[in-house]
Formats: structure tokens, sequence, C-alpha cells
């Protein structure tokens, strides 16, 4: 148990100016030097230490080994021993075992703020879409060498029987088909189980974080070398003489053709080497190819190919997806689906719900991942997050999360409209008037926006990353639905 007092109530001492349990005394307090608020702290960093890992911050073979080890050596760090623990509240531990008094949270107070951000729940992923994120939604598989072992013979192939024109026209259509229908495929499977294309956005999000504490743990938060610098810069230059390189034949210039295609030939080999060589140092610190399949999904290709892949069900209904989507999304969904299933003429009514939905959806999300965001920069700054310094970043916090709640609400209230239009207990009219409520929410997510961009300036030095703009609505005929400036 951490020692708080109580040890030198019950008489556990070990000299007379010396009062405490070993294991869970400070190094201030080993000395014999002032205690403070801050070394109950380190007191009960050591007992979470226990109780999180089943082992002691410091072992010996006696008393005196063991403050002798409180003084001069620091603890393991708690991730380090294979627990099971989040990595946020493993790093807040290990502050809290700091041997200088100064490096720990300086009060309660400020050890709650940081444990606020520390102990968040994640959501967990659905297996299937942790299998789609990981596995199905890549072209790094055997499939994909043994496609390209395939293909290069079937060019020579068709070149030799039929013509050289064939041959490059076999190698293009086979670069592009092949790739699109597997993935379409992919995204078929994706969809038959239940899930939409708005799961991957946070799906990718999930696996690019654990990607980043598994290689922050790993490469102990490797930074960029100058290596990695001089190779990007390499790869750059060469990179632009290839294709300068082309330049002056294309103007009909005098530049002989053997000068020419061994400027082509040697910036083209000098730019995928040295790229290579960088995305091999990159990739030490940065999942690059998760990051990259991400922008494939989240934007208009992934977009295209999950559409590809669902209209290839058929009628064949898809299953309902057990997943753990955030609530906007949910919300987006079930009223998208409600509205549809509405007559024509309501529908012409209420005027485009679904991009009312969209834009809500879009405030929310973006309010979520600036939350994130700010959460993160007040962890980053440990126990001065909690001083009169940040007031204005915690604060700023505090109403992006207020904000998220009443877009969640909106979107919530349009949704509980549309069934009972279904059942028949309310009107068009007042359907559409929740709707005005819902837009006059959105517009002052656009005025959190910009006070999320002035926060930002007045604080350069601490990364808060700027919010996205959700696009605007345009009026419809039914009146309810206002231009929106973001």
């Amino acid at each position: 148990m951490a020692d708080f007092g109580i040890a030198a109530a019950i008489g556990d001492a070990i000299d007379e100016r010396i009062v405490g349990t070993p294991e869970f005394m400070s190094p201030e307090q080993v000395l014999g030097g002032p205690l403070d608020a801050r070394s109950d702290l380190y007191a009960l960093g050591a007992t979470a230490f226990f109780a999180l890992s089943g082992r002691l911050p410091f072992e010996g073979a006696n008393p005196t080994e063991v403050l002798a080890r409180q003084v001069s050596q620091p603890p393991r760090p708690l991730a380090s021993l294979g627990v099971a623990v989040p990595r946020k509240l493993a790093a807040l531990v290990d502050r809290c075992l700091a041997k200088d008094p100064a490096l720990r949270p300086s009060s309660a107070q400020a050890l709650g703020e940081q444990l606020n951000v520390a102990i968040e729940p994640r959501r967990e992923l659905p297996v299937a879409l942790r299998a789609f994120v990981r596995r199905q939604a890549r072209l790094d598989g055997g499939g994909t060498l043994v496609t390209g072992a395939l293909l290069l013979p079937a060019s020579v192939y068709a070149s030799a029987t039929l013509g050289g024109s064939w041959g490059v026209w076999t190698l293009v259509a086979g670069a592009m088909l092949l790739p699109i229908t597997y993935l379409s495929a992919a995204a078929r499977r994706l969809a038959k189980l239940g899930f939409a294309h708005q799961d991957l956005q946070p799906a990718f999000a999930a696996e690019l974080e654990r990607s980043r504490e598994e290689l922050q743990i790993a490469n102990a938060g490797a930074r960029a070398t100058p290596a990695e610098r001089l190779l990007a810069g390499v790869a750059s230059v060469a990179a632009l003489t290839f294709a300068l390189a082309w330049a002056p034949p294309l103007l009909g210039g005098g530049v002989g053709a053997t000068a020419m295609g061994h400027t082509i030939f040697l910036s083209f080999a000098t730019s995928v080497l040295a790229g290579l060589g960088w995305l091999a140092l990159v990739q030490r610190r940065r999942d690059v190819d998760t990051a990259f399949w991400s922008k494939v999904w989240t934007g208009p290709v992934g977009k295209a190919l999950f559409g590809l892949g669902r209209r290839t069900l058929g009628r064949a209904a898809p299953a309902n997806a057990v997943t753990h989507r955030a609530t906007e999304l949910s919300l987006g969904l079930a009223g998208g689906e409600l509205f549809e299933s509405l007559p024509r003429a309501t529908r012409d009514a209420l005027g485009d719900v679904p991009r009312v939905l969209q834009r809500l959806q879009e405030d929310a999300q973006a309010l979520r991942t600036k939350h994130n965001a700010v959460a993160r920069v007040l962890d980053e700054a440990g126990e001065a997050a909690a001083g009169q310094g940040y007031a204005e970043v915690r604060a700023h916090r505090d109403a992006l999360h207020a904000r998220l709640g009443d877009v969640v609400s909106a979107m919530e209230t349009i949704r509980l409209q549309l069934l009972r239009l279904h059942a028949g207990s309310v009107t068009t009219q007042s359907v559409t008037t929740h709707i005005g409520i819902a837009l006059e929410v959105s517009e002052q997510v656009s005025r959190l926006i910009a006070a999320h961009g002035e926060v930002e300036h007045s604080l350069a030095g601490r990364r808060l990353p700027s919010l996205p703009r959700p696009s605007a609505l345009t009026t419809t005929p039914s009146g309810a639905q206002r231009s929106v400036t973001a």
C-alpha cells in the first residue's frame, strides 16, 4: 500500500530519522529531505506499478539495499515489462516515479488532469474491420507477387503472338484491372457483413494509433535523422532531373540520344534507390504502409471501390454489422435509411435530409478529432497542463466536448423525428423545424472552428492541428436548410 504517513502511525521505522515502507518511499524521504505532495505521488506511483505489473519498482535482499536503489537507480519503464497497460497510463506511472520531485505531477489535481486523458477508453475494432485494415485492404500479400510474376510473361506472350502493342496493353490492363477487381471484392466482402464506407476512417485511425504506439516503444521515439533528410533530398533532385531530361527532345533540342538515355536511366535509378532508402528509414518510426492505404480507402478511390463492391451484392441484403461505431456514424446511417424509406412526396417536402445528416456527421467527426488532439497536447504538457498557462486550452477542450454533444443530440433528434414521421405522429413541418435547429448547431460549430484557429495561433508552439472546415449546404425548396458558411 502507499505510505501517505500510515507507516509512521503504525511504527514501521527503519531508523529514528527514516519512517516508511522501503519499497514505497520516495528518494527525498530516504535521504531525510523535505517532503510534500509529490512524495506521496511517488508512493502512489510505486503502488500503481505494483498493481499493474505484479512487481515492485525496486527489490533487494534487505531494506537497506532497497533504499539504496530508490536513491540511485531509475525504475524500469512500466511499458518495458510487457504488461497490458495503456501507453499514456504507463507513461504517467513512470512520471510519478521520477527521482527529481520537480519532474513528477505537482499535485493530486495535476495528476487527475493527466489521468483524465490517460484512461480514456478506446473502442475495440470488430474482427472483420481489423482483418480488412491489416490485410485485405492492401496489395502486399503473396497473391500480388504471384500475379506480378504471371503478368509479365503473359504480356511477353501477347507481344510475341499478336504484336508489340498487344503486349503493352496486356501489361497495362492487367496492372489496372486486377488490383481493382481484388480491392472491390474485398470491399464487397466487408459490405456483405453490414459495414459501410464510413466505418473505414475510424478503423484506419485506430490501426495507425496502435502501430504508432508499438513503433514508439520499439524504437524509443526515433526521430528524423540526417541520413533520412539527405535521401529525401537526393530522391527529389533525381526525380526532378528525370522529369527535365525529357524536355530537350520534346522541345527539339540538340541533346544526343545517348546522353539523354544515360541521364534518364541514372536519374530514374537514383530516384528509386534513394526513395527506397528514405522509405526504409521512415518506416522505423511511422507506419507508412497503413498511412498510404488509409488515404486510398478513405478518399474518392476507396469510396468508388466500396460503391462498386456494394453494387455487386445485387439484391442480397447485407448483414447487420456488430460494430463499435462512433455515435454520429450510427445516427447518420440510421437517419439516412429512415429518410430513404419515406414516400417520394414526403422526401421532396423535407428537402435533402441526408445532406444535413452528412454535414452534422462531418461536424461531429471534426470536433471529435480535434478534441482528442487538444487532449493530447494537455497530456504531453505534463503537470503544466493543470496550471494557469493552459487554462485556455482546457476551456477549449471542454467547449469542443460540449459542442460535440450538441451535434450528436441534433442528429438523434432528426432520427427520432423521422421515426415518428413513419408512425404518423408528427408532421413534415415539425421535422423541418428540428432540421433548422440542427443547422443552427452546425453554425455554432463553424464559429467554434474559427475559435480553434485563434487558440492555435496563440499557442504556436503547442502543435494544435488545424480543424477542417465542413462543406456548405445549399438552400432547398422547403426552406428548411439555409446556406451554412464554414
